[in-house]
C-alpha cells in the first residue's frame, strides 16, 4: 500500500508539471519577422519587397500634436501585416513589445476600455473616424488633464482589420503641457486575410475563364444549334467573368478597431553652464597639479 501511495504521489507530481510545461497560447512567443519592417527594404518609406502583398508605408499613419507650437510626425517604422490570436490588450501588448522593443504599455482602444495609469499618470483615449473597405480615415488621441510637465512618448497605432495587424511606431511625440490633442490620418495598406476570395477557387478550372468560356460555348452551340441562344449564354457567361474577377481581386478590410500603445522616453539630462565650469575648472586644477610634480 505505501508503494502505491508513492506511485501516486509520483504521478501526480509529473502530471503538474507537464501541465506547467506546456507552453501557453497566444502571442506570448510571437517572433518578429525582419523583413516586414519598412526599413527592411532600406528604404523607409516602403516595405521589402519580400513582403507579399505588402503596400505598407511609414506615411499611412501620421499625427498633429495641436499646442501653441505645434508638431507633425510621421511613423518613423511600421510593420506588417501580421496576425494575433485575439484582440485582446495584453495579446497585442505582448506583440508590440517584440515588433518595437520593451516597455510599451495599452493605452486605450476604439471601442475598449483605456488603461487609467496611462503614462506619467495621464491617461490616453483614442477615437477614429471613417475607413471604410480600406479608405482612409482619422483619428485622434487625447487625454485626462494635462500633464504635470513635459513628457516625450512613442506611440504606437495599431490598425486592425479582419484578421489582419499593421503597426505604426512614432517617435519622440512630445506631450507638453500646454498642448489640447492630437490629430492625424490613417490609411489601411493591407489585405483581409490571403487577399482572395475563398470562392475564386471552388472549381479546379474556373480560374481559367478563357478555357471555362471556350468549353461551355461549344456545348451550347452543339446542344442548341442557335445563334440567338448562344449570345445569351455568352453574355450571361461575361456577367459571370465579371463578377467572378470582382470577387476575386484582394479585398482591403474596413476598420476594426484602433489599439494605441505607449512608453515614456528617458530624457538625458544636459549638465548646466555653471556646472560644466566648475568641472572644467577641476579638470584644469588636476593638470596644473599633474605638471608640478613633474
Amino acid at each position: 500500500m505505501h508503494n502505491v501511495g508513492v506511485l501516486g504521489l509520483r504521478f501526480a507530481a509529473a502530471t503538474i508539471f507537464a501541465l506547467c510545461a506546456v507552453p501557453s497560447s497566444g502571442y506570448a512567443d510571437f517572433i518578429a519577422d525582419g523583413n516586414r519592417y519598412c526599413s527592411a527594404g532600406g528604404n523607409p518609406s516602403t516595405t521589402a519587397d519580400t513582403v507579399s502583398g505588402s503596400l505598407l508605408a511609414v506615411d499611412d499613419v501620421q499625427l498633429v500634436m495641436v499646442s501653441p507650437s505645434p508638431s507633425h510626425h510621421v511613423a518613423s517604422n511600421c510593420y506588417g501585416s501580421f496576425g494575433t490570436a485575439n484582440s485582446s490588450p495584453a495579446t497585442e501588448a505582448s506583440a508590440i513589445n517584440e515588433i518595437f522593443g520593451p516597455d510599451f504599455v495599452y493605452l486605450d482602444k476604439t471601442g475598449g476600455g483605456s488603461n487609467p495609469a496611462g503614462l506619467g499618470g495621464v491617461e490616453f483615449k483614442v477615437h477614429t473616424l471613417g475607413g471604410s473597405d480600406g479608405a482612409p480615415g482619422l483619428w485622434a488621441v487625447t487625454w485626462e488633464g494635462a500633464p504635470a510637465e513635459d513628457i516625450v512618448v512613442d506611440l504606437v497605432a495599431l490598425l486592425v482589420g479582419g484578421n489582419n495587424n499593421a503597426a505604426y511606431l512614432l517617435s519622440n511625440v512630445l506631450i507638453s503641457t500646454d498642448a489640447a490633442f492630437g490629430i492625424g490620418a490613417f490609411d489601411i495598406q493591407f489585405f483581409n486575410g490571403s487577399g482572395l476570395n475563398a470562392k475564386c477557387y471552388s472549381h479546379d478550372n474556373e480560374h481559367d475563364w478563357d478555357k471555362h468560356d471556350n468549353k461551355r460555348h461549344k456545348k451550347y452551340s452543339a446542344s442548341y444549334g442557335g445563334s440567338q441562344h448562344k449570345d445569351n449564354k455568352n453574355k450571361k457567361d461575361d456577367e459571370n467573368k465579371k463578377d467572378h474577377e470582382k470577387d476575386c481581386k484582394p479585398k482591403q478590410p474596413s476598420l476594426s478597431h484602433l489599439t494605441l500603445f505607449g512608453r515614456i522616453v528617458p530624457t538625458i539630462e544636459v549638465p548646466e553652464p555653471a556646472s560644466m565650469t566648475m568641472f572644467g575648472a577641476g579638470l584644469l586644477g588636476l593638470w596644473a597639479l599633474r605638471r608640478r610634480r613633474r
